[in-house]
């Protein structure tokens, strides 16, 4: 199972590993398969000291996270959110988007050959669903959901559709 860029690294396994071979399934949650170059600007702002501080006040946090959940979550959710992404490192925050442009797996999906489940917000403003569906497409043995209302936070906004994918793909 892979959220978001860990999604991306799931995806990279899947179709470059010797050892994919034992992969049983996936399940693929807001994420795509290419597509995700973020500007030098974002790059900064991710690792800015001035990010993390304000990351760390909780209504400014959830203020500038707002764009990655959907409207109608919870304020707990939102809040775990925050508290999420002001836990990671600001430098491991800016490395990983950088490391995201010009990564592009769609041409090696066709030999992922496992059941996949792919769950995409209909309001996430972080990975266009667009891009799901091209994933999706590619490779052999995915189904698509796209969850109406929820955003780029499926794990948190939606987490039973995720245990139930799980739960899908393990009784096969």
């Amino acid at each position: 199972m892979g959220h978001s860029g860990g999604g991306f690294a799931a995806l990279s396994y899947a179709s470059t590993s010797p050892s994919a071979g034992r992969l049983r399934g996936l399940v693929l949650l807001g994420t795509a398969a290419h597509g995700q170059d973020t500007p030098d600007g974002e790059v900064k702002m991710m690792g800015s000291a001035v990010f993390s501080r304000a990351l760390r006040v909780p209504w400014l946090g959830r203020r500038l996270l707002g764009s990655t959940t959907g409207a109608a979550v919870d304020a707990v959710v939102r809040d775990v959110n925050r508290q999420m992404f002001a836990a990671a490192a600001p430098r491991v925050r800016a490395e990983f988007f950088r490391c995201t442009r010009g990564w592009d797996v769609r041409g090696a999906l066709a030999s992922v050959v496992v059941p996949a489940v792919v769950l995409h917000g209909e309001a996430d403003k972080v990975i266009d669903v667009a891009l799901a569906r091209v994933m999706a497409e590619a490779l052999p043995q995915a189904r698509l959901e796209t969850v109406p209302g929820a955003g780029h936070m499926l794990p948190l906004e939606r987490p039973l559709l995720a245990v139930g994918a799980v739960a899908e793909l393990a009784a096969r």
